[in-house]
């Protein structure tokens, strides 16, 4: 059994990871139904993209966030990292974090070499398609996992809505994915 955690709030969000090979890929999936979670934490891995946003976006943090620290204990290292939609953009603020602590890199030094390794990936035009979340949501998972003022108000200030695709105020995965990818494509060209 592979259990790991990530900080949520004031707690930790416990979670594990399943492996499934197929055809010659290897698939993680992540779990939070542990009996280290209380029985609300427990339910977030139960069902995706529900409209409840604050069970999202903890699945948002955990699908990034958690991703992240089970790719570093499996010891892999990927030279491009590929968000595909806005539902890890937290990967560009856990990387940013992550090269801030380890290689003591300033906010800047670490967005540039995750900016330059990672590809984001769009599948719709359509405002509803973004997530967006207020930002007094997102503050207590960041603030919780990176405590450098600079970081977060670089993060939030990296996640304001994208002209055209939300509203002033709110914590936009999209553009924190766009802004934190050097390149950005879609699925089709109708979708561009």
């Amino acid at each position: 059994r592979l259990l790991l955690s990530i900080p949520f709030e004031n707690q930790k969000l416990y979670f594990q990871a399943w492996k499934l090979d197929f055809r010659g890929l290897t698939l993680h999936l992540l779990d939070a139904n542990v009996v280290e979670n209380s029985p609300e934490l427990r339910k977030i891995t139960d069902s995706l993209y529900g409209s409840e946003p604050g069970r999202r976006i903890v699945q948002e943090w955990l699908l990034s966030v958690g991703g992240l620290e089970l790719i570093k204990k499996l010891g892999i290292k990927p030279r491009i990292f590929h968000m595909n939609e806005g539902h890890t953009a937290f990967l560009v603020a856990g990387r940013i974090a992550d090269m801030m602590r380890t290689e003591k890199l300033s906010f800047d030094e670490a967005l540039n070499y995750v900016r330059f390794t990672t590809l984001f990936t769009t599948h719709t035009p359509v405002a509803a398609g973004h997530d967006e979340f207020p930002i007094g949501t997102a503050l207590p998972l960041l603030s919780h996992y990176c405590t450098d003022p600079v970081w977060l108000e670089r993060i939030v200030g990296m996640a304001s809505s994208l002209a055209g695709s939300g509203t002033d105020g709110k914590f936009s995965m999209t553009a924190l994915a766009v802004r934190g990818s050097r390149w950005v494509n879609a699925v089709s060209k109708i979708h561009q």
